[in-house]
């Protein structure tokens, strides 16, 4: 023992005298090689088989003293090919702080002081060095925090430690890094050769230390006892042990002539750095590993054979809940048999490159999610670094674990909801998923980004995950979260459906799963939506706001359309409110001024849905109707911005009664791919001074009409009455004139006028007058009344002789009067005609009917019965005389006064009773008496 130290004291004052020179010509790379072998020497390039042996061997330039160009080595880093990769379980590793042998211990020494022992020993290290070359077995040992795995062999006495990573900021391959390498001794060259199966015993020759002349430290008889258990690094574990492959290559093949790269970057003490690669290739022929010259090199070539690798994975999928129409996790999982990773001879499950998952119609995306979800953003992702995903918990949306045999614990990670690219759902770019497999331990932070497409028409969703890292994976499970806001909902009909799934190998094999997953029954039920609508104040006559309230549970039929009809005298006053335009309406772009109240919807299955609100806007014309509404929603629905949602509305006024009708366009049920799963619909119609309830207080209903997705209708209607509309007060004036000029051609003349024009009295409701003697109807006119049959299809069809005035009435609920002719129109049969006054204006018409009667005495009575619940200023009714007129001279109209009884009911049932004086004008002045002259009184004195 004491000549051995001699010698390596001796040898280690050498070096120090050889030392490293000053470098100052370039630092820089003249070889650098590799190649996988069988166990003949030959190139082994069987995907996904086990190779004999895999190394690679650089060298540096010289200068004439022999000393490497630019100064020692200090940093080395090899990038291997994706896909090549080494099975830490294969071997034993040596534990943290055990030495690493010098080959100066003896078996007592190993024992005694923890020094690494041969069955940590993968392969073997050669350095070139100025004064010799050194040779060491290579260890695997228990690896550092933040790396994978950690080799290391002795060189002059000092360890090296080379560590190895997964570079999860490229393709997912091995990177070997050795840094602060010994200085001692200038290095001229170094080769690294990995044995593929470790324990085979055609290795025990190398498993010892070593210096090759022509600097022979050690005796030769060292090695001498290869194979016997006596050997201070040959131990009886390894002589008893299964072999275990460690080396594995990549599944992924190339095209004939096309290698895979390997790549070396070096660092010199002094600063310098040099770079190489070399692509795969085969031996010329049956060689140890050296670097060779490209002329001497075999034919380039990557890895071969894909088509025998196995690829059978099985995929099992399982909903959180069963039932239908709710929010729900899901849990994947797929499993990779992986049965000859340690097997010399078999050849391994191919790796995964790309995973699709299509999820059963009716299953899509839960807008109840979208509360509180935020989307992580693309700089959080850390795609393309070494660094872990920091991605906000709020856009997590499930867990991944995963399971490889190079280690022995799983992996765990997240999946996240990335930003949004595009607004196209069929892109894969609007709804984006980032999956991460991360362990700090060991330094690997896998980070994938997925692209969801969702078709627009049904919100079928399928997610994809491409370009795999080239990595063997036992198992891999996804957990989407459940709960209210679980990220998808099941379908609404019930019964058997199937997740499919096509995985595709690194090796071009593919194959197709479907997973059974089963809906509860039954299924949707029909749509019965709970339902409310009034006033907020049923002050009669007064303004007030009006609501809407629907909900629709878990389980029923989509709610997609909606019509209303709203009691009579429930009016919203129009006058003064600016109308959005039919362009800016359509776009969702109306202006403030025309904004009379909010719409709130809810959406998504489950307690939780998610609520968003917009505007409600006056609009003039609309499909016919006279008015319009128009609801914008923009859809921000937590990271996703889905645009803006317009839903438009006719506002119809009924033209026999005036009561509303609100009749909605389709309620959208998908919205960029995801089904919206209405929920729920408040309406707030609370502009000041818009709606006004009636001034009748009889028990009326606010109707509604449901449409379901499937077609089918559902009425309801909410009770709605005005209240105390006994205290308003009623207060009208009614004047009539004529003229007194009357003739058998042109008959008479008449003129009614009534005036309110006190704001909060109640409304009139029926006016019935009769009218004198003097002023009978004309029984020619009566004859040529239109028929019914004709006015119900277009007044302007009638004879000209049924036309027998118009009218005017001026409300403050329109920005202008309406007005419009005057008809008689007859139901057949016996019964007298009656006068339809046709009162128009902005686009609503009502027929405002009075009932003529003519007694046998020859009195005309006339009773209207229909005036609507709306507030009227004024009102006035000219019948002029004229060839159709309806009204005749009886006699002179001058003689004594004109009277007509008349009636004036309010809708609180008030009445105002008067006998009319009919104005007669034109009549002659009566003659003034003669003055007769005062006879003079005398004065009595």
């Amino acid at each position: 023992m004491l000549e051995i130290a001699k010698r390596a004291l001796a040898g280690s004052i050498l070096i120090v005298l050889l030392g490293i020179a000053p470098a100052q010509a370039q630092f820089a790379i003249t070889d650098f090689d590799g190649q996988v072998l069988d166990a003949a020497g030959n190139g082994f390039s069987q995907a996904g088989g086990h190779p004999y042996a895999a190394g690679t061997t650089f060298q540096l330039k010289a200068g004439s003293d022999g000393l490497p160009d630019g100064g020692g080595v200090k940093d080395v880093q090899v990038d291997l090919p994706a896909g090549f990769v080494g099975n830490l379980t294969a071997v034993k590793p040596c534990p943290q702080g055990q030495k690493v042998p010098s080959g100066l211990e003896t078996v007592a020494g190993l024992d005694a002081n923890g020094f690494c022992r041969a069955d940590s020993i993968v392969g073997l290290a050669t350095i070139g060095l100025t004064i010799g070359t050194y040779a060491s077995p290579v260890f695997s040992v228990e690896p550092a925090p933040g790396v994978v795995a950690t080799l290391a062999f002795n060189y002059l006495d000092t360890p090296v430690f080379l560590d190895a990573s997964i570079r999860t900021d490229g393709d997912y391959g091995v990177t070997i890094r050795g840094r602060w390498l010994n200085q001692s001794a200038a290095v001229l060259g170094t080769s690294l050769t990995l044995w593929g199966t470790p324990a085979d015993h055609s290795h025990d020759a190398q498993r010892c230390l070593a210096i090759i002349p022509p600097i022979d430290f050690f005796p030769a008889a060292d090695c001498a006892g290869n194979g016997d258990p006596g050997n201070p690094l040959l131990s009886a574990s390894v002589a008893g042990s299964v072999p275990k492959a460690f080396l594995t290559n990549p599944t992924s093949c190339t095209a004939p002539g096309v290698g895979v790269l390997t790549r070396i970057s070096l660092d010199s003490w002094t600063g310098g750095s040099d770079s190489s690669t070399f692509e795969s290739h085969n031996p010329p022929a049956s060689t140890p590993l050296a670097p060779l010259a490209l002329d001497q090199r075999g034919p380039t070539t990557g890895p071969t054979g894909c088509a025998s690798l196995p690829f059978d994975p099985s995929v099992q999928a399982q909903l959180t809940t069963a039932a239908p129409d709710a929010p729900t996790g899901l849990e994947i999982g797929l499993a990779f048999p992986q049965q000859d990773i340690t097997n010399p001879s078999g050849l391994v499950t191919a790796h995964l490159k790309t995973a699709t998952v299509t999820l059963p119609e009716g299953m899509t995306i839960s807008p109840s999610a979208a509360d509180g979800l935020v989307g992580c953003p693309d700089a959080q992702w850390a795609v393309g670094t070494l660094a872990a995903a920091q991605c906000p918990d709020a856009s997590k949306i499930g867990t991944v674990q995963a399971t490889t045999p190079l280690l022995s614990d799983p992996l765990q990670g997240a999946l996240y909801v990335g930003s949004q690219h595009s607004d196209d759902p069929a892109s894969g770019d609007m709804f984006r998923l980032l999956l991460t497999v991360d362990s700090e331990e060991r330094g690997i932070h896998v980070k994938l980004p997925g692209q969801v497409r969702v078709n627009p028409a049904t919100g079928r969703v399928q997610a994809t995950f491409d370009n795999n890292p080239q990595l063997p994976i036992g198992t891999l499970k996804l957990r989407l979260k459940g709960g209210p806001r679980a990220p998808l909902a099941t379908p609404a009909d019930c019964g058997a459906k199937t997740i499919h799934t096509e995985l595709t190998s690194w090796s071009g094999k593919t194959v197709e799963r479907d997973s059974p997953v089963a809906i509860a029954c039954p299924g949707a039920q029909p749509l019965a939506p709970s339902y409310t609508a009034g006033t907020t104040s049923n002050a009669a006559g007064k303004h007030t706001s009006f609501v809407l309230r629907v909900e629709r549970p878990d389980g029923q039929q989509t709610l997609s359309g909606l019509s209303l009809s709203l009691p009579p005298g429930l009016l919203a006053t129009l006058n003064g409110v600016p109308r959005c335009a039919d362009v800016e309406a359509s776009a969702g772009a109306c202006p403030d001024g025309s904004r009379v109240g909010t719409a709130t919807v809810g959406a998504g299955p489950g307690s939780n849905p998610f609520f968003l609100r917009g505007g409600v806007y006056l609009t003039g014309p609309y499909k016919g109707a006279p008015f319009g509404l128009a609801v914008a929603i923009r859809v921000l629905a937590g990271p996703f911005d889905l645009g803006t949602v317009v839903v438009r509305q006719q506002l119809l006024v009924d033209q026999h009664d005036a009561h509303v009708s609100v009749v909605s366009d389709p309620l959208p049920t998908i919205l960029k791919g995801v089904p919206i799963r209405l929920r729920s619909l408040n309406v707030d119609v609370d502009r000041p001074a818009f709606i006004l309830n009636p001034t009748g207080c009889a028990q009326q209903s606010v109707g509604a009409v449901f449409g379901a997705a499937d077609g089918s209708l559902h009425a309801a209607s909410s009770p709605f009455a005005a209240s105390n509309c006994a205290a308003l007060p009623f207060s009208p004036t009614f004047s009539a004139a004529t003229t007194a000029k009357t003739s058998r051609a042109n008959g008479a003349s008449f003129d009614a006028k009534i005036l309110i024009g006190v704001e909060g009295e109640s409304n009139a409701h029926v006016v019935a007058v009769s009218l004198p003697r003097q002023l009978p109807s004309r029984l020619t006119t009566i004859q040529k009344a239109c028929l019914d049959s004709v006015f119900n299809v277009n007044p302007a069809g009638c004879p000209a002789a049924s036309l027998v005035g118009s009218a005017a009435a001026v409300t403050p609920v329109l920005s202008s009067p309406l007005t419009g002719p005057a008809y008689l129109v007859s139901h057949g049969g016996a019964g007298f005609p009656d006068l339809v006054i046709v009162l128009q204006g902005e686009g609503v018409r009502f027929d405002l009917v009075g009932a003529i009667n003519i007694s046998s005495k020859g009195i005309t009575s006339t009773r209207f019965a229909n005036a609507p619940d709306v507030p009227i200023n004024s009102f006035e009714l000219k019948l002029p005389q004229g060839p159709h007129s309806i009204l005749t001279g009886n006699g002179s109209l001058c003689v004594k006064p004109l009277l007509m009884p008349t009636t004036i009911t309010a809708f609180n049932g008030k009445q105002v009773k008067q006998s009319t004086r009919i104005k007669v004008s034109g009549c002659p002045r009566a003659k003034k008496a003669k003055k007769h002259p005062r006879t003079p009184r005398r004065r009595v004195r």
